[in-house]
């Protein structure tokens, strides 16, 4: 971040559920040194199993990324839109801002819209590129911007 003169709010760390239970202690340490720099920290894959809410209360994350498994059912199973519901809503009176991961349908925006989801992921936006393509459309991006 020094190196290039970067703010620590432009930055977004990201680890997942499960790495940080293979080191509660590590982790909220690591994760101490990363606010102080001001980076902003994103709980991924949340509800894969090891999920509980306390972590939203020990690790203070700034973003909470709801796994692909939670949001699957929203729009048939009624528990399961229950449970990403009161997730929003928790993380939100938190402060924390919601990803929901692995939207497919519009059904399942729909019910993330009024449950209020601050973002989403999914093929529903865009299907994943590989990074040769990503890279040279980077390039060429930045020949527009210069000509």
């Amino acid at each position: 971040m020094k190196k290039h003169d970067m703010k620590g709010s432009r930055v977004v760390v990201e680890i997942t559920e499960s790495t940080l239970m293979e080191s509660l202690e590590h982790a909220q340490a690591v994760l101490a040194q990363f606010r102080l720099l001001g980076v902003r920290i994103a709980i991924g894959d949340f509800g894969t199993g090891y999920s509980s809410l306390s972590y939203l209360t020990t690790f203070q994350p700034h973003i909470v990324k709801l796994d692909k498994s939670f949001v699957d059912g929203i729009a048939t199973d009624c528990a399961a839109r229950t449970v990403v519901e009161a997730v929003i809503e928790f993380a939100h009176k938190l402060g924390i801002l919601v990803v929901a991961e692995g939207v497919e349908t519009e059904s399942q925006l729909e019910i993330l819209r009024s449950a209020d989801c601050d973002e989403i992921q999914g093929y529903l936006l865009e299907r994943p590129e590989p990074y040769d393509a990503i890279s040279a459309f980077q390039k060429q991006e930045l020949t527009t911007q210069r000509s």
